[in-house]
């Protein structure tokens, strides 16, 4: 009994050592105390928690677990968002089978959760790792086997953040059903919702095959994505063992991308526009040796089109080993590649395909792509590359390294692609070592040669690190054998002689580009040019220090490649220092020398502003042995001046777009040359005018300088001439202009204003000429001046717009001992018709004018002469005069014809004619026995006296000469035959016949009339005579007188 009683109190205390705690369970009030439920799960989750609401647990009839309002916070250094947030939940599940190790939920609803999952900036940080998957030993602790029978999930929201915002991710479920019953082999999933603002739809079932084994298969729906998952699951209590393939496309893959790639660019748009489609085979045991083989992704879009195959391993790293867990094979191509890099601001102007492929392998934070080969090929140049690429997806900043190769066999087609003038033909290629960082890629080992009929350019260097700030370091050679054929294009005519070589180093950033150690020659048969130095920055900012040398031995030639003709040939040699902005450069330390048969020239100083606007500081300087030599350059005769040189110096300047000249000196040096010396200055080369010169110049023989005025000189003249011409800034402003000219014997003195610049050149002249003797200057100048003593000579000329280029108006005065000239009017050089002017001279007698009048005469008394005429249409002399001789006057209108005036002072008659006088004369008084003195012959009978009119024969030969018809009126007349009053008289002679006619209102006490004819045409001459001479006193007759 004692035996039994102490079975049953065993029993029975077991019992109640069992059934206290499983009723603690089901009436304990859990409610009241879950802070500290919730406070011992965050201690064992090692994360806070919070039961807000209601937490209530029962467990029987149905043991059950229900919560409201927890809350699952993330670690502080990753994110404030909490990991979970559910608003009520409740599970329905079974005691015994926890006993064997599997958790069976018969029903679990969930309502309105938020799950926030973050990755945080560092790797690997994440919210929703807890730190219980790993055991101490490394492995994966899976937890329970767990059966779900029914999930009935409704309106949950799951959000994922990530450090880059485009992978960002949220995930709305409406709805989510999950019916798996007992013993009922066949089950629903239902899924409605969205993700990323796309419409989400899952249908399907699940089979149990087994006890153990569940068949899945499920049709997907996802905005434009569709597709279907299918296959097994074996061993599911077990952990499982998957077998499932999905297959996935879409129509639309820029939407597709766009739900889990949000916030695409315009460009990135352009690229996956298309379709898409993937499958896969997912295998394994989830923790051990899952993994997606048979991966297929191929893409179609107008731009691209995307292959990739191979698998990727999901198993964790410290699992998996060194094996990777990925390895595909890649193929990207394109026919259209100048839109596709369009897309990212670059420009492939020509039709251009392009491929690019490679094999994926590594793991997850470690990728790597090896194998790579890119080609590129287009209408103008292809494309190659070969390499790998490294570390790609980790920390650590990938790696990649490449071998490139470009080329092309129409470089000139190329480089008009492009939009850059580039007129000829040609081949390039470049080839080059690409590797380095993202942000760090440099091109090392590269070679670059480019080839043309006339150019060959290589080049050899490194550029780095690819981007905004590029580096470039490439020493260059550009060897040019034919400069003809590079000129060309541009208009520039270039000896086919002509080769240039150029070396140097092209350094600096992108935007900073220089080049140095520059040595540049070209050379040709005509031209050879050497420079060296540095410019840069390359562009409008670039700087310049190279200095520079021209030599040529053929000037002309030179300037005949610049469509110039030079007036002067010779060697010439230019140095220089260019410096300076390119956009503004300038030359510094110039050195100009020109050696040729004309002289030496040469400049010395600076240039800034090469171009239109140039800032000019100039020395030079001038040496001319032979001045003749300048003829052609001036296109002034110079011949009549050999042996005659000149040196100058002067300062070319410009400033502020003004060019002047100042500083001019200068010196005249040859045989007979006893002093010369030039200076002046032209304060704007634009305008020579506003320029002045001085010239002082004293000469052994004045005649050099004379020869070219038509001057010859028979002796020996020297002399000193001085001149000065002075102008004005001010534009059309006339010129003036003094000239002194002083000899032994003579002086000249010139002072003028001279107007070249309007439509006729305009002038105000006052000379003035003086000689002490003329006979000095019939001497030295072989002239015959019938004037004795000194000479005065002056004039006042005046042209302005209303003459023409030969006529001017003024005043010539002439005085010589007691003689006096003067005319005034116009005067044209030749003198010619329309010709007007007024002549006055003065003499004291007809005696004194012996050398201009042949014969002899008497010296009646002091002679003045007047005359107005004008120059008809045949050259010839018309107007008035009137002259006074003593008491003698004689005046009237005269026209004398035969001799040309436009020949002064050649008066000689024209030719195949006579001179003829028409005119009528009047006097008030004519003596002639005043004026002509007796024959002088000896009598034959000296006791008889003369007869009335002598017997001496009449002249007539001058009839051979002459022809007149002249009117003669005179109150007083009288000769040594007769003496007449109120004479009225006409003589005409025409062709040697003589007519006279004359009538006297008293002839020598009485009346005279006289008709005479004579014609000595024939011989005996033709006469006829009529005379009627009534009441003659023959002792008032002159010749009768005692």
């Amino acid at each position: 009994m004692t035996r039994k009683r102490l079975i049953l109190s065993a029993v029975g205390l077991l019992v109640a050592l069992l059934a206290f705690p499983v009723l603690f369970l089901q009436y304990f009030n859990w409610n009241e105390h879950r802070d500290r439920v919730a406070s011992w799960v965050s201690t064992a989750i090692q994360r806070e928690v919070q039961i807000s609401d209601r937490l209530d647990f029962q467990l029987w009839p149905t043991t059950k677990l229900s919560v409201s309002g927890l809350e699952i916070s993330s670690p502080e250094d990753v994110s404030d968002l909490p990991l979970l947030h559910l608003q009520s939940g409740e599970a329905e599940f079974e005691i015994w089978p926890l006993l064997s190790g599997v958790l069976v939920i018969d029903r679990l609803e969930i309502d309105s959760p938020t799950v926030n999952l973050v990755s945080g900036l560092e790797e690997g940080a994440t919210n929703w790792r807890f730190g219980l998957d790993d055991t101490a030993d490394g492995q994966s602790f899976a937890g329970p086997p767990l059966i779900v029978r029914e999930l009935q999930l409704r309106r949950a929201h799951i959000q994922y953040s990530d450090p880059d915002p485009q992978l960002n991710q949220d995930l709305h479920l409406r709805q989510l059903d999950w019916v798996l019953p007992e013993d009922v082999r066949n089950s629903t999933v239902t899924a409605v919702g969205t993700l990323n603002g796309s419409a989400l739809e899952v249908k399907g079932a699940l089979t149990l095959v087994g006890e153990d084994d569940l068949e899945a298969a499920l049709d997907l729906s996802l905005g434009k994505i569709s597709g279907e998952v299918g296959g097994t699951v074996t061993e599911v209590m077990q952990g499982g063992n998957v077998d499932i393939r999905l297959a996935l496309e879409t129509s639309d893959l820029t939407q597709s991308v766009a739900m889990f790639v949000p916030g695409l660019t315009a460009q990135e748009k352009s690229l996956f526009s298309g379709n898409a489609r993937v499958s896969a085979a997912m295998r394994g045991r989830p923790g051990r040796d899952l993994r997606l083989e048979d991966i297929d992704v191929t893409t179609r879009s107008s731009l691209l089109r995307l292959t990739a195959s191979g698998a990727v391993s999901l198993v964790r790293p410290h699992r998996r080993g060194r094996t990777p867990s990925t390895q595909f094979q890649v193929l990207a191509e394109t026919q259209a590649l100048g839109d596709l890099v369009g897309l990212y601001d670059a420009k492939v102007p020509f039709e251009a395909s392009a491929q690019a492929r490679g094999v994926l392998t590594g793991s997850l934070g470690n990728f790597r792509i090896d194998d790579i080969s890119i080609t590129a090929a287009g209408e103008h140049g292809s494309l190659s590359a070969n390499g790998f690429m490294e570390r790609l997806g980790g920390a650590a900043a990938p790696w990649l390294e490449f071998t490139a190769k470009a080329q092309t066999e129409v470089l000139g087609t190329l480089m008009r692609s492009y939009g850059m003038e580039f007129p000829y033909s040609g081949s390039a290629h470049a080839i080059g070592q690409v590797s380095g960082h993202p942000g760090d890629v440099h091109v090392r080992e590269l070679d670059i040669a480019l080839s043309s009929d006339a150019t060959t350019v290589t080049a050899s260097g490194s550029i780095g690190p690819l981007g905004e700030d590029t580096t470039f370091d490439l020493p260059f050679k550009i060897d040019t054998r034919n400069l003809a054929l590079v000129a060309e294009p541009f208009g520039f005519d270039v000896p086919e002689t002509a080769h240039a070589q150029m070396m140097g180093r092209l350094v600096g950033k992108e935007n900073v580009l220089s080049v140095s150690g520059i040595e540049l020659s070209i050379a040709s048969d005509l031209i050879n040019l050497t420079a060296e130095g540095d410019v840069g920055p390359i562009g409008e900012a670039a700087v310049l220090n190279m200095p520079v040398t021209v030599q040529s031995d053929d000037l002309a030639g030179v300037m005949q490649l610049f469509d110039y003709e030079s007036p002067i040939n010779g060697k010439v040699r230019l140095s220089a220092v260019l410096t300076g902005r390119f956009d503004a450069v300038g030359l510094e330390d110039v050195s100009a020398q020109l050696d040729s048969e004309s002289g030496q020239f040469g400049a010395q100083g600076r240039v800034s502003h090469v171009g239109p606007d140039a800032e000019l500081e100039l020395d030079i300087n001038a040496v001319v042995p032979d001045i003749a030599q300048l003829e052609s350059v001036l296109e002034v005769p110079l011949d009549h001046y050999p042996d005659l040189g000149l040196s100058a110096s002067a300062k070319l300047l410009r400033h502020s777009g003004e060019l002047r000249l100042s500083g001019v000196d200068g010196e005249i040096s040859g045989e007979g040359i006893r002093f010369g010396r030039f200076s002046g200055q032209i304060p704007d080369l634009t305008y020579p005018a506003s320029g002045s010169v001085n010239v002082d110049l004293a000469v052994d023989n004045l005649g050099v300088f004379t020869q070219a005025l038509g001057l010859e000189v028979s002796k020996t003249l020297p002399a000193r001439l001085s001149g000065n011409i002075v102008g004005s800034a001010q534009r059309d402003s006339p010129l003036f202009v003094v000239v002194e000219g002083i000899s032994d014997d003579a002086e000249l003195h010139i002072n003028a204003q001279v107007n070249p610049f309007v439509e006729k050149t305009t002038f105000v002249l006052d000379a003035r000429f003086e000689t002490e003797a003329v006979s000095n200057v019939n001497e030295i100048f072989g002239t015959a001046i019938p004037l004795e003593g000194p000479l005065s000579l002056g004039m006042v000329l005046r042209r302005d717009a209303s003459h023409d280029a030969k006529t001017a108006s003024g005043r010539v005065q002439v005085s010589a001992n007691e003689f006096s000239a003067e005319a005034e009017g116009d005067f044209s050089w030749p003198l010619r018709a329309g010709n007007g002017l007024r002549l006055t001279f003065e003499a004291p007698s007809l005696a004194s004018l012996s050398r201009w009048l042949p014969g002899e005469y008497l010296d009646p008394g002091p002679l003045s002469f007047e005359s107005d005429f004008e120059i008809d249409s045949q050259n010839a002399p018309l107007g008035d005069f009137s002259m006074i001789l003593g008491n003698n006057d004689l005046s009237g209108e005269a026209h004398l014809q035969g001799i040309d005036l436009s020949k002064f002072p050649d008066l000689s008659v024209n030719t195949g004619e006579k001179i003829r006088i028409t005119g009528a004369l009047e006097s008030s008084r004519l003596n002639m026995i005043e004026i002509l003195p007796p024959r002088k012959r000896v009598r034959e009978n000296p006791q008889s006296r003369e007869g009335v009119f002598g017997n001496d024969p009449l002249e007539v030969t001058w009839l051979d000469h002459f022809n007149l018809d002249v009117q003669l009126d005179a109150d007083d007349l009288v000769t040594r035959g007769f003496e007449a009053r109120g004479l009225n008289s006409r003589i005409r002679a025409s062709d040697g016949k003589l007519e006279i006619s004359a009538r006297s209102g008293e002839f020598s006490g009485g009346t005279f009339d006289m008709d005479i004819e004579l014609d000595t045409r024939q011989s005996p001459y033709a006469a006829d005579f009529t005379f009627d001479i009534d009441g003659l006193i023959l002792n008032r007759i002159p010749a009768l007188k005692d």
